[in-house]
């Protein structure tokens, strides 16, 4: 790339890391909450499998939004197989509305699931239920939060809705 080993060792402790990727939401004893940009398979299991590695003390809820027109094609869907199982705790959610809009035929939660891959995964169509599993999930273990998505969960957030504000 041209960047000798001196330029690079001079900015990089200056280099805040690319936008949206692992960003500290909230950081405490008890709680992490990181939200990332990944919402292509492969990034997905990446993130996941990092954050897992990282906190491996920790209980890790990993919580994914299907957003784009591809997310949330079941054909395509299959592609994330496998993706979240090194989460303690896997979380899908979807907006029905947002299926309908792109034209997509709707989906289900057992679809989903299959998709997946994972039987444990618990699936969500409505935003405020699936932030009521979530703060039932984090409960009074330490445990990292991740929310990975390149929408917002149709609004939810995470700092206020968790009491973090």
């Amino acid at each position: 790339m041209g960047v000798s080993d001196e330029q690079f060792y001079e900015a990089i402790p200056t280099f805040s890391g690319a936008s949206r990727r692992l960003e500290i939401l909230h950081e405490d004893e008890n709680l992490t909450i990181y939200r990332d940009f990944a919402h292509a398979p492969s990034k997905v299991t990446a993130t996941v499998n990092a954050v897992k590695e990282n906190f491996e003390n920790r209980k890790v809820i990993a919580c994914f939004e299907l957003h784009t027109f591809s997310s949330l094609s079941i054909e395509f869907m299959k592609q994330y197989s496998g993706s979240m199982d090194k989460a303690d705790e896997a979380l899908v959610y979807f907006n029905p509305e947002v299926v309908a809009h792109k034209k997509l035929p709707a989906l289900n939660s057992a679809e989903i699931k299959s998709q997946f891959g994972n039987d444990s995964l618990n699936v969500f169509d409505n935003n405020q239920t699936l932030l009521a599993a979530v703060k039932k999930s984090i409960g009074t273990e330490k445990c990292v939060l991740l929310v990975m998505s390149s929408g917002s969960f149709d609004g939810i957030n995470w700092k206020k809705e968790l009491g973090l504000v």
